[in-house]
């Protein structure tokens, strides 16, 4: 499907944040149900706190109240009209969501929180149980890579070191190989250097992660280069170096890919999450 949805936002990160989780709404892949279990309507309120005229605009399209009163009613007791609205049926999850803007999301919202939202699938880590669900998984992955490149967020240099040259040669298709061979050997007749992004273009991002492992799409692309720099994870101690763990480090090392017991209970608690 077209996805036209652009946001106005000032900030790389936050314009970032505002697509990828419409995208993820636009196509199906996430709720508004599941966003409502994130953030809560009670959440949603306190974040709009000093917001009244936002408070008042999804309280007329969801609850029916009049503008006037909307406007005069606090945080707590807009939260708590929405909930019971919610509960009796009187409005639904997909129009509250709708209502609130994705530019006003991350406006509001806690960005790691949101980010967390993003992610909650994990879908690095289990089988799709349907075709449709692949593709959507794929079309999801393959907008936030292009979003966060567009938003100057991550460079294509960044992109190939990340996968490694070493996994690119083991799942690409030997076809693929060849026409970056022969794409190499074209630029160095023509003396035109050869780049990451060149490679890219050759053989097409959306390719590319049909046939890389999304482990090493979601772990060492979106998680290392994009998430991390932005500051989206969870302020945790890391359980291992990103140079030492990645695919390309020069020599055997150790990874923690579990938090062991004697970690303390919130530093596991994130690690689990």
């Amino acid at each position: 499907m077209e996805f036209a949805f652009r946001s106005k936002l000032a900030e790389p990160r936050q314009r970032f944040l505002a697509q990828v989780v419409e995208h993820g709404l636009a196509i199906g892949l996430r709720s508004p149900a599941e966003f409502l279990r994130h953030f809560s309507p009670v959440t949603i309120m306190h974040a709009l706190a000093q917001q009244p005229a936002l408070r008042a605009r999804i309280l007329e399209a969801t609850v029916g109240t009049r503008p006037r009163i909307a406007l005069k009613k606090s945080p707590e007791s807009s939260g708590e009209d929405l909930m019971i609205a919610l509960e009796e049926g009187e409005t639904d999850a997909a129009t509250l969501v709708s209502t609130f803007e994705p530019d006003d999301r991350i406006r509001f919202l806690d960005p790691q929180y949101v980010w967390a939202f993003v992610v909650e699938p994990r879908f690095w880590l289990h089988t799709a149980t349907s075709t449709e669900r692949v593709f959507a998984i794929r079309s999801h992955t393959t907008y936030i890579i292009e979003c966060a490149i567009e938003e100057s967020l991550v460079s294509h240099r960044d992109v190939v070191r990340a996968l490694s040259v070493p996994t690119l040669v083991e799942y690409l298709p030997r076809d693929e190989i060849a026409n970056i061979l022969e794409r190499a050997l074209l630029d160095g007749r023509d003396r035109t250097p050869f780049s990451e992004k060149t490679m890219l273009d050759v053989v097409g991002l959306r390719p590319l992660i049909d046939h890389l492992p999304m482990s090493s799409i979601w772990e060492w692309v979106i998680g290392a280069k994009i998430a991390a720099p932005l500051g989206l994870n969870p302020d945790t101690e890391p359980l291992f170096d990103e140079r030492e763990a990645h695919p390309d480090a020069p020599h055997d090392v150790t990874v923690i890919v579990s938090a062991p017991a004697d970690l303390t209970p919130g530093l596991a608690a994130a690690k689990r999450a």
